[in-house]
């Protein structure tokens, strides 16, 4: 059973074909059409290309939008802390819990850690080999003993230039009731 193709596409072959969402006439069967198809293609990738630019732009307004609205807010908060804080650090200095239930929610203390900030550790690490080498422990690598290190600074006041210790402190916080 012989079929010849014929090299020319007649108008059946031409029938509309659903196609990623859209009925489009398939397939191109002259240089002007295929230029015409190319250049729709083209106009689309730049329709895209624009819309990708704007919502760029877009997100950049709504990112900076949003940073001002935090911040606003953020203010406001800042503000009736203020005016909170006292009030709650009184009121809950002869009880056993470090919160107080409101109506609204609950204001009260949360134990923040405090954190040890070496801006340069070898030189620290030298400080104390040299001022108090009983704090620096022998490893393949040196290693500040901080916890010990910072005990001594807390009786002793003396530390290295390069170091910072900060305390554990009570950071405020309001919570809403559930």
């Amino acid at each position: 059973m012989n079929i010849e193709i014929e090299d020319q596409w007649n108008e059946n072959d031409m029938e509309d074909v659903f196609y990623g969402g859209e009925m489009i006439q398939a397939p191109a069967s002259s240089l002007e059409e295929a230029d015409n198809l190319t250049h729709n293609i083209i106009i689309a990738q730049k329709r895209i290309t624009a819309a990708e630019e704007y919502a760029k732009k877009m997100k950049a307004k709504v990112d900076e939008w949003l940073e001002k609205t935090v911040d606003d807010d953020q203010v406001q908060i800042n503000t009736l802390m203020a005016m909170l804080v006292p009030w709650a650090r009184i009121e809950i200095l002869d009880r056993r819990k470090k919160s107080i239930d409101l109506m609204d929610g609950t204001v009260g203390f949360r134990r923040k850690q405090g954190k040890t900030v070496d801006e340069d550790k070898e030189a620290t690490i030298e400080w104390y080999k040299k001022h108090w080498p009983l704090y620096v422990k022998e490893s393949t690598v040196f290693k500040l003993d901080v916890k010990a290190a910072k005990e001594f600074y807390r009786e002793k006041g003396e530390k290295a230039p390069t170091i910072e210790f900060q305390e554990p402190s009570d950071v405020p916080y309001v919570s809403e009731k559930i």
